[in-house]
């Protein structure tokens, strides 16, 4: 795991966006602001971002387009979400698009520290793992154990009393 931790702070107020990122560069983050998806997208083109804590509301645009391009052009960044306005519907939707966390507005700091110190090490695991999976001579692929419990990683055979399609 490489020490810095690049983050991506996409929100539209710019007054929330320069005090997390006050906060978090003095802990050591590196951290760069969007305020917009154009902005965020511009970035993203420069930048490989370890996490990146989207507000859902961004004006007229949704933080939920957010993820959803953060997914598809940095698949291995982790999104947190921030927002005041928090529902479930809301929730559900993110995790849908690969958050990795939910926390609302006023946000505690340790708690947002803690979050992006899971981010980092669920990104490092991620980029090991596509790394690993493209060193693979053709035809190989790569099995990954998500877990310490054998009972939830092992594939198991069928014993009989449950049919395949059950």
């Amino acid at each position: 795991m490489t020490l810095a931790t690049n983050v991506l702070l996409v929100d539209d107020s710019v007054a929330v966006a320069t005090s997390l990122r006050a906060v978090l560069m003095h802990a050591n983050y590196r951290v760069e602001i969007a305020h917009s998806l154009n902005e965020m997208n511009n970035l993203l083109r420069k930048v490989t971002f370890d996490a990146a804590v989207v507000d859902l509301g961004l004006g007229a645009e949704s933080g939920l387009d957010a993820l959803a391009v953060l997914r598809t052009r940095q698949p291995t960044c982790q999104s947190l979400v921030l927002t005041g306005n928090p529902s479930i519907d809301s929730a559900v939707a993110a995790l849908r698009l690969g958050a990795v966390d939910f926390l609302t507005k006023p946000c505690d700091l340790e708690q947002l520290k803690e979050a992006l110190l899971a981010a980092k090490m669920r990104a490092d695991a991620a980029r090991a793992c596509l790394e690993c999976s493209n060193n693979l001579p053709q035809g190989k692929t790569l099995r990954v154990r998500t877990t310490t419990d054998p009972r939830l990683s092992s594939p198991t055979k069928s014993s009989g009393s449950r049919s395949a399609a059950a």
